[in-house]
Formats: C-alpha cells, sequence, structure tokens
C-alpha cells in the first residue's frame, strides 16, 4: 500500500477517534455542549497552533429561525500537505455536505477522504440550518488533523476550533410606526418559555436609551403578540428597541427603529425670567424643535435687526441662552429653523 496514503488514512482513522472523544455535544438541555474539552488523542498528541481551523458563513449578528445558511470550514498548514477534519452543532441540522465530507448524524459529519491542500489551505463546505423554535445560542465544534505524507504520524499537527451565533432578536418582529398623536409599537415572539419581561426603550440620539414601559411576558410556548402606544410629547426622531429580559437574568435586545414622529404641536418657546433683568442673559426653551441649527434674531422697537445668534440645538425640547445682555426696553425674539419655520415672541427687559 502507497505509504503517504497509508499515512492518511490513518490520520483520519485516529481523527474520527479525536472528534468523538473531543467534539461530543448534547442536543437535549438547550443546545448546551456535553464535552467542549480538547484533549486530543495520544496518536497525535497535543494541539498544534500551525494548524489553524476557521469557521466562515455564520451570522455575526445572530441566526433567524429556519434560515440557511452556507458554513465553510477552512484548515490552514502552510507546511502540510492535505487534511481531515470532524465537526458538529448543537442546535439545528446540517445537509447539503461538500466534497470530502460524509454524514455522521443530522448534526455531525466528517471527512469521507482527507483532502488534499492548495498551499498549505483546504476546506469543507455545508449547509446549517437553524432550529424553527427555540432560544439556544448555536456552538459549532471542529477539530481537524493536517498530515505532510511522511509515511508516520510525527508530523501531524491537529487542532480545533468553535464557533458561535446566538438567535438574533433582529428577527423578533419588532415594528414601530407613527399614528396620529402616537407611536405604536408591535412585536411578536415564536417561543417564549425562557422569556420574563419586554422593557421598551426609547432614545432621541441611538445612543442613550431610556425605560418608558415593562410588559410581561406571556411565558407561552408557541410565542405571542404584544402592543404598545407611546405618545411622546414633542416632535422629533424617535428610536426604539425592545430590552428582553430572559429569566435566567441574561438579557437581549431588538434591533433599534427609527421614527418620525409629529404631534402636531407648533414650534414654539419660553423665554425666562420674565421680565428679562438688564444684567442677566435671556434664556429660551424650545418646544417641537426639528431642525438641527436654530438662527435666534433680536429686533428693537423699530423693527432693527440689533442682534443675531446661529445656535446647534438637539431635537425636541431645547434650553438656549442669547448671549448678550440688553437695556431696558421692549424686544422682539425671533426663533429660525433650517426648514425655514419661525417664531417670535415679544420680550420685556427691565
Amino acid at each position: 500500500m502507497n505509504t503517504t496514503f497509508t499515512k492518511i488514512l490513518l490520520s483520519g482513522f485516529c481523527l474520527m477517534g479525536l472528534h468523538a472523544i473531543t467534539s461530543s455535544y448534547s442536543n437535549s438541555g438547550g443546545g448546551t455542549v456535553a464535552n467542549n474539552s480538547q484533549s486530543g488523542c495520544s496518536c497525535h498528541g497535543a494541539a498544534n497552533a500551525n494548524t489553524i481551523v476557521s469557521v466562515v458563513g455564520l451570522p455575526a449578528g445572530g441566526y433567524a429561525y429556519g434560515q440557511v445558511y452556507p458554513v465553510t470550514i477552512l484548515v490552514e498548514n502552510s507546511t502540510k500537505v492535505a487534511a481531515g477534519i470532524n465537526f458538529s452543532v448543537s442546535t439545528g441540522t446540517i445537509s447539503n455536505l461538500g466534497a470530502g465530507l460524509t454524514s455522521v448524524s443530522a448534526t455531525a459529519a466528517r471527512h469521507s477522504a482527507p483532502k488534499a491542500m492548495v498551499a498549505g489551505l483546504t476546506s469543507f463546505t455545508f449547509d446549517w440550518t437553524a432550529p424553527a423554535i427555540g432560544t439556544a445560542t448555536l456552538n459549532l465544534f471542529a477539530s481537524a488533523n493536517a498530515v505532510d505524507g511522511t509515511g508516520n504520524t510525527v508530523g501531524d499537527a491537529w487542532n480545533s476550533a468553535t464557533a458561535n451565533a446566538p438567535l438574533s432578536l433582529d428577527k423578533f418582529s419588532f415594528n414601530a410606526e407613527p399614528s396620529a398623536n402616537q407611536v405604536l409599537l408591535n412585536w411578536e415572539t415564536l417561543d417564549e418559555t425562557d422569556m420574563q419581561a419586554f422593557v421598551i426603550e426609547r432614545s432621541i440620539d441611538a445612543q442613550k436609551f431610556d425605560s418608558i414601559n415593562i410588559v410581561i411576558a406571556n411565558g407561552a410556548n408557541l410565542g405571542a403578540k404584544y402592543d404598545y402606544a407611546d405618545k411622546p410629547m414633542y416632535t422629533n426622531d424617535y428610536f426604539y428597541r425592545i430590552k428582553v429580559v430572559r429569566k435566567t437574568g441574561a438579557i437581549d435586545y431588538s434591533s433599534i427603529l427609527k421614527v418620525t414622529f409629529n404631534n402636531g404641536a407648533a414650534f414654539t418657546f419660553v423665554a425666562y425670567p420674565i421680565p428679562a433683568k438688564q444684567n442677566e442673559f435671556i434664556n429660551l426653551n424650545v418646544f417641537n424643535n426639528v431642525g438641527k441649527i436654530i438662527t435666534i434674531n433680536v429686533f428693537n422697537q423699530k423693527g432693527n435687526l440689533i442682534y443675531t445668534q446661529r445656535e446647534a440645538a438637539k431635537k425636541a425640547t431645547n434650553y438656549l441662552s442669547i448671549r448678550k445682555q440688553f437695556s431696558a426696553g421692549l424686544y422682539v425674539v425671533e426663533l429660525v429653523q433650517e426648514n425655514g419655520k419661525k417664531v417670535v415672541k415679544k420680550i420685556t427687559v427691565q
């Protein structure tokens, strides 16, 4: 028998034993890994960092129920000529195995024959189908052995890799839409046996979120539908998300949805103190601002423009200050948004 083929075949058989030891999974108990040790086997020694095992194709942001994801496992070692592999998944199923792979079960596969490397690299492809229900994180464990074809196991270099993908709440059926004087939020779960509550959060900058309501989960095995009507005070762009609190205390977040809301209120402001003092600035509290820049114009009793100021302001309520002190008299203060909307009020300075 050809010594190179014997070497590769022996390596493949030993790797099968390695996989049975190092990557045994249990699909019960929420998809947890029953044994994730990397102790290796006696015929290949300890794991070798010169062999690099990597997984490409799993969704970085989390998987969607029932979605099919093409996955590639890469095996690299610049000094080797062929590689064998075994892998398994903790949830979902594998199918459509590519060249060099054979099925062990619906959740595990191994090489049907060691696969030649080109410039120190070879790959194994398959499809992973996400589960239809549940909340388990996918754990994919792969063991690979790279060989040099010298006819003995001394030059073998095996290694392993673990890849993960959580259930994505982006596929949570979360929706937010403006309607009349409110924002209608609704979301749907497919399985919430481990969900405790939903915290509705709102933001004006998509950075800092505030909790505006808490809805207790129904705990339904088959999921449930929820809705909530938010009534913001001001015309503005708002950002919403759902924080899912699980019974274990773990936290997940939905995607962030942007809503442009108009409550029908006019762009206006309140000046204070009233009346203003000669030695004090005039402060303005601006409501329903939808522009990024506000121009503040001050006119005297004759209608002459005596002061102007452009102020970068956030949307919704803005606290501004006219950076000038005025002598006693009657003035007209005009605020103009970037979109051309304006509001005018008379101010008395004593």
